[in-house]
This record gives structure tokens, sequence and C-alpha cells, in this order.
């Protein structure tokens, strides 16, 4: 150990190897593991487990037989499980610590620090939630193999170790702030949850017509319907409307094109070979509408290839719909400010008729009422995913066009309050977050008491 004039005094900076062991995960075939526990089972830690700092121990578990683990990888209270591996970039480098008896080992894309009986458990879990952690990961991460961490990698990290009453007062002060801190996000996550049900009871209210009042000298929505050339849905499953209002399918909402409602191309059609980085055509993927539109992710392919493919285009304005996946039914719009691109086998689009109100469509795709029809139709598998066909004949409750706008209207002015509120809700949240940080800071600098 090397003492440090950046230290308080009676600190000391030290290495992993002096303070703690370093074990490594159980590896066991995989004909034998299986995620249903049995006796004579051991139940298995993997990265998922590992959460905002926290073990999940009642899900996402593998379970293997006893003579896969050794006594010595059974874990312990105050064993730091680190993940050492990942498909997932981000979970790489997390840490969180068992904070009570539990009968389990973990695996081999994880590993475990297990304190010396003269270091707070606490207190060394703690720092493995640190900045100056935090940013030895991401120099580490920095290199080619960015989802994996080896065991040398932690050899040439600085540990900063007070002795051990100032590590017990050290985790209490910590303990003590960050409750209040949690105190204060507890909070905020429920209002965060409160909004979200107020936004799907808005939506909720809105395709079921009491948003706003019906008025009698609105034009039918049928006899709308039928100047389009289109017929009502008939079907007495389905739920009274409010008069002037009637169910249509919704591949009758479509523009007046042979492809108003398509998903992309499939197999071969469209190949890995066929993206380059800088191209003529953007391929819209399901993470381009996750989280509003992200540009940055889109990928592209040529006009020669766009050619063979065109019947999956998609322009602005256009209505996107993830079809596969954990995402699917998620909706997204395809953004005014770009151009014509097209959309893979996970995503179809819909073109709305210029006649109907695409905004009023686009948050009844959004709601639970559809979710519930759209579920109907889905296969229930590992991969969740539903064809174009069935999705077509799904229906959709038509309000009359001044309605719609009516609706529309409302829907936005309520939403975008919703949407400020989350907004302040988000920033209190990362400011938390940074709190955490910033009292994890000074703890390790010996600042904190």
């Amino acid at each position: 150990m090397v003492m440090s004039d950046q230290l308080p005094e009676g600190w000391v900076w030290t290495t992993l190897d002096e303070i703690g062991e370093f074990l490594r995960g159980v590896s066991y075939n995989k004909g034998d593991a299986t995620e249903q526990p049995k006796d004579g089972l051991v139940p298995i830690l993997r990265a998922t487990n590992i959460q905002d700092e926290n073990l999940i121990l009642d899900r996402d578990l593998v379970y293997v037989p006893f003579k896969y683990v050794k006594p010595g990888q059974y874990l312990k209270p105050g064993d730091i499980v680190v993940c050492m591996s990942s498909g997932s970039k981000h979970l790489v480098g997390k840490t969180a610590i068992l904070a009570q008896e539990w009968t389990g080992s973990f695996g081999t894309f994880c590993a475990v620090i297990r304190p010396k009986q003269t270091i707070n458990a606490r207190f060394l879990g703690y720092y493995f939630s640190s900045p100056d952690y935090r940013q030895f990961i991401r120099e580490k991460s920095a290199g080619i193999n960015i989802n994996n961490l080896k065991p040398s990698d932690f050899g040439s990290l600085d540990i900063p170790l007070p002795p051990r009453p100032e590590q017990e007062r050290i985790v209490a002060k910590i303990e003590a702030l960050f409750s209040q801190l949690d105190a204060g996000v507890a909070a905020l996550r429920r209002i965060q949850a409160a909004l979200k049900r107020y936004k799907a009871s808005v939506l909720k209210a809105a395709c079921e017509g009491r948003l706003v009042a019906q008025d009698p000298a609105d034009e039918p929505a049928e006899a709308q319907l039928r100047r389009l050339g289109k017929s009502p849905l008939v079907d007495d499953d389905l739920p009274a409307l409010p008069e002037g209002w009637c169910w249509v399918r919704v591949g009758d909402i479509g523009a007046d094109e042979k492809y108003a409602i398509v998903d992309g191309p499939f197999g071969s059609m469209l190949k890995v070979s066929d993206y380059v980085n800088d191209g003529d055509i953007p391929v819209i993927s399901i993470s381009n509408i996750d989280n509003g539109f992200e540009k940055e992710q889109v990928r592209y392919i040529t006009h020669k290839k766009f050619e063979t493919i065109k019947r999956s285009a998609v322009h602005p304005g256009d209505i996107l719909v993830a079809k596969i996946g954990s995402s699917y039914g998620k909706v997204g719009y395809y953004p005014d400010w770009m151009p014509v691109g097209v959309i893979p086998a996970n995503l179809l689009k819909i073109s709305v008729h210029k006649v109907v109100n695409k905004s009023y469509i686009f948050y009844y795709l959004q709601s639970a009422n559809f979710k519930k029809h759209l579920d109907g139709i889905t296969k229930s598998t590992a991969q969740p995913a539903f064809n174009v066909s069935m999705f077509r004949e799904l229906p959709l409750p038509f309000a009359p066009i001044p309605e719609q706008q009516r609706i529309v209207a409302e829907v936005e002015r309520r939403l975008s309050v919703a949407t400020e509120v989350e907004a302040v809700v988000a920033a209190l949240l990362a400011r938390s977050a940074r709190l955490r940080q910033a009292i994890l800071k000074q703890a390790f600098e010996g600042k904190l008491i």
C-alpha cells in the first residue's frame, strides 16, 4: 500500500488483492441448466440480475445441479457481484452488493468481490458505485473488447481506504443521506406512475367518445365513410359507440394507394450486406422510434436496392407500428423533415387517408383499447408478432371528422400539461442521481464527515 498526500490523514491507497478476494463465476453444461427451480438445483445469477445497483434474486435466474458449484462460489452477505460480460455495453462493470442471506451462486458472465473481514463490505460496495469506479470502467470500455472485462483489469484499480472506524462512520452518513434521497425519488416515481395512468385515461376517454361533447350538426361518420367508398364494420361483439360514430376496419382508413398499410421486406430481400454507412435511402427500425425519432441511428441503402423493395417505402407523416419483439405495438411518426425511406420486417407503416385526422388515428393506436385488440392477433411466443393482414381487419372507433379534430385538440392540450410535468420530474430524478454521485465522490475523498 502506498501513502498519498492527496488522501486525508490515516487513509491509504490500496488494491483489490489486499482488501478482498476476486471469485470467478460458475461454468456449467447448458444442457443441464433450466429456468425452473427444482430440488437438487442451485439458482445462478446472470448479468441481467444486476439492476440499479441492486440484485434481483426472485426472477430471471438459471438453475444448475449442485455439482457445478464449488463451496467458495456460494454467495455470502457482503459479496459484491460484478457484471464482467454482456451483450449490452451499459451492463458491463455494473455492481451490486448482496445485502441478505441467500443460497445461490453466479454465472461466468459475472464475478464476485468478497471483502476481507477487516473491511466494511458496504464501504467497499459503495466505492464500486462511485464516480472514480465509473471512470475506471469508462477507460476500460474504450478498448476493442467493450463488452468484456477481465479479472486482470481490476489489478490497476487503486482504492482509497480509511481506518475501519471511519469506514463505519462514512457508511452511516452515506446511508442517512441516501435514505432522504430515496424517499424523494420514490415520491417522484409515484408521480410518474400517476402521469402514466392519467395519459392512458385521456386516450381511453378519447376513443370512447367521452373526452369532448358530440355535436348534432356533425355529419355522421358512416356517411363520411361511404363517401370514401368504405363501409362501417358491423360486429355485435364490439361495444356501443356514441351517436354519429361507427366502427371501421383499420385498413379502411388508409390512403387511396396500393400500399397504404404494409410491412417491410422479409428474408433475403434485405440483407446486412445491403446496408451502407451513408447512402441514399434511410432504413427505419424500431430503435429509431423508441423515444421520439433518433436520426443518428438510421442506416441506409442505395437507390438501386430501394427499387427492389419500394413497396415498403415510408413517407413523411406516415404512422409506424412495431410488429415483432418486445416492442410490438409501439407507435411512432415518420417525421416530416426526413426523406422517403424504407422499413424493415419488424415495422409496418400506415399512410392515413388525407380526409381522416392522422393524429386521431395515432392516438387511438396508442390506447389500451386498441392494445387489447392487437393482443388478440399477436402470437404469444418468445418473440411476439402479428401479421399485416390481420392488423388491417382490427376494429377502430370512427368519429365524425370535425369531432376527430376536437378530440385531438383536447388530447394534445391535456397531454402537453402532463408532458411538462414529466419533464420536471425527469429533471429532478436526474438531479437526484447527480447528488448520489456527489455524495459518493465526497465520501471517497474523505470530505463527507
